[in-house]
């Protein structure tokens, strides 16, 4: 059965808050929060109040640990201080879960590379966990998402340089590449085996570096945001991150692919699917509608044809001018998947979006979308680059045919 990823391309608070709520479950008890506290110098990591409304609604502690490399969060006191400069201890309480020791070791009975994992001994006091993390490159992993959180993220200063160092804390540096990635898939399973079913992953896809937050000094985001998605499944979210890299058009895309291939990113992924951890075959939806799905190791790629926007574009702009009440649109001549997207200042209340997507996914007669008298202004025409895939519906956005997309698998 395929995990289900929710996706908005929306990037807000709010949107976190309801991505959040989408997901269907309640964390209970006392929750964790694992958040980034961003490094010193750092420019690029989510800041306190865009995790504000999330968090609050969880009700949940800020929990971090320290590093296991020198900067201005490898020690507690260190740590507090970027905290507290960062903003974090403003909003909320923050636990540092390794502040005092001994840590506590969790058992990897079936782990491929390491056998145990290191955490900060509060995470006994937590019963669930909220998972916040912030997708973009990384100097080592190739990329940092949900998976990288549950074990870099969670484990202790001392935990980190295990992983690292595949077991052994004094090869920190020199450990076998592969070995590395697929020991953070091992100690992502004993968060998860600690938690059971007690975990919710958020991943956005925003301020996208080829490095990661832990760097002091990072290159500036190097592609244009894309969007928030939430998931039970820590493996199928971060699948879907990388897919939707890969089906972007953005010029920076392939800068980021650069560091997430050269490094193997991927393989950490593979190797927490081979765990159990999740699954990698997914679908992707926004508001309970189902959208599509991404399969294992597909790459989409999207193109337009250019007469079939132009022609859209002016049949609409026609429509609105002359004021046609109500709108009609003859979806029998256009293909099940083609479609403009148009963003209006303002749809009726009674705007029906799951209606609408009946009709649309039915093209055998013509019905009115949305009157032109509730048209308030056209801002922008645009085409959605994934189509079919990843197409994300906003509540200021309606369907008009005009545009085939044309996918490729590689």
């Amino acid at each position: 059965m395929k995990s289900k990823v929710y996706f908005s391309r929306t990037i807000t608070p709010e949107k976190v808050l309801e991505l959040y709520k989408l997901t269907g479950k309640t964390l209970s008890g006392k929750i964790a929060v694992k958040i980034h506290s961003g490094e010193v110098g750092n420019q690029n990591f989510l800041k306190p109040d865009f995790w504000k409304p999330v968090i609050d609604h969880v009700g949940g502690t800020v929990v971090e640990c320290n590093t296991a490399y020198d900067g201005s969060r490898n020690t507690t006191e260190r740590h507090m201080k970027t905290i507290r400069e960062h903003g974090w201890s403003k909003y909320f309480h923050v636990d540092l879960l390794d502040a005092e020791g001994p840590d506590l070791e969790l058992a990897i009975p079936n782990g491929k590379k390491i056998k145990k994992n290191f955490v900060g001994r509060s995470i006994a006091s937590y019963d669930s966990m909220l998972v916040l993390s912030h997708f973009k490159g990384h100097p080592m992993g190739g990329y940092g998402g949900a998976i990288k959180q549950l074990s870099i993220g969670i484990a202790s200063s001392m935990g980190k340089a295990y992983i690292h160092g595949v077991g052994d804390t004094s090869n920190f540096w020199g450990s076998d590449h592969d070995s590395f990635l697929e020991s953070m898939a091992d100690a992502a399973s004993s968060v998860i085996d600690y938690f059971k079913e007690n975990i919710i992953y958020i991943n956005v896809m925003k301020n996208m570096s080829v490095d990661c937050d832990c760097c002091a000094v990072a290159e500036d985001p190097c592609m244009a945001d894309i969007g928030i998605l939430a998931s039970l499944d820590p493996v199928a979210i971060d699948q879907a991150c990388l897919d939707l890299v890969y089906a972007s058009d953005d010029p920076g895309r392939d800068h980021l692919l650069e560091r997430i291939e050269s490094l193997n990113g991927v393989h950490t992924i593979e190797a927490a699917a081979d765990l159990g951890l999740g699954s990698r075959e997914y679908e992707l939806i926004y508001r309970h509608i189902h959208l599509g799905s991404a399969h294992k190791k597909s790459t989409l790629k999207c193109s337009f044809y250019a007469i079939d926007l132009f022609f859209s574009t002016v049949v609409c702009i026609v429509h609105c001018i002359i004021d046609i009440d109500p709108l009609q649109v003859d979806l029998r001549h256009a293909n099940e998947k083609s479609a403009i997207l148009i963003s209006i200042h303002h749809l009726l209340d009674s705007y029906d979006l799951n209606k609408c997507m009946d009709h649309f996914l039915c093209p055998d007669r013509q019905i009115p979308l949305v009157h032109s008298s509730d048209i308030k202004n056209i801002i922008t025409v645009k085409s959605n680059p994934c189509l079919g895939n990843i197409l994300d519906i906003h509540s200021d956005l309606f369907l008009l045919p005009g545009i085939q997309p044309s996918y490729q698998k590689s």
